[in-house]
């Protein structure tokens, strides 16, 4: 929502756990805007920390700075992961909100088949603690976008040689 058109209603903006994020710095964020804040009530959105073992990512998501946003900004800088990025991540929860901000990023053509690919294959290779059944359901979601939402012909994705 930080890098495009699309707007969705949400409880919560999400704060990735990053060397940068320290436990103490997530602890002030929730203190200052996490649930039932002065920041939450006046917004009617919070800040959740997401911990980096929890998503389905590559090992080095790529990261872009938000410039204009920046400039307002004293105290802290925000950058917002790349839409295949998210794209990707979003794909082991895929609830319904999930496939439709997928679905957002096609209809605006802000991805590319081939770069959500690659950055799948990436995450898998990353993701190194995935089942069997979990590497199966992400990759049915991914077939799920590219035969719906992309309109491209599935791509055969081997299971890694650490699942068998």
């Amino acid at each position: 929502m930080l890098q495009t058109t699309y707007d969705r209603g949400t409880k919560d903006g999400d704060v990735l756990e990053t060397d940068e994020v320290t436990d103490q710095i997530a602890a002030r964020l929730i203190e200052i805007a996490g649930p039932n804040t002065a920041i939450h009530r006046r917004h009617g959105m919070y800040v959740d920390i997401v911990r980096r073992g929890i998503l389905f990512r590559r090992q080095s998501p790529v990261y872009l700075p938000l410039e204009q946003l920046n400039l307002k900004l004293v105290h802290f800088e925000v950058s917002a992961m790349s839409i295949v990025d998210v794209v990707v991540g979003k794909l082991a929860r895929f609830n319904a909100n999930d496939r439709s901000d997928i679905d957002a990023m096609v209809e605006r053509d802000l991805i590319a088949h081939p770069d959500v690919v690659s950055c799948f294959r990436e995450a898998v290779d990353f993701k190194m603690d995935l089942t069997g059944d979990e590497f199966a359901k992400c990759v049915k979601h991914m077939h799920t976008v590219e035969r719906d939402m992309l309109d491209v012909v599935e791509t055969e994705f081997d299971e890694p040689s650490w699942l068998r």
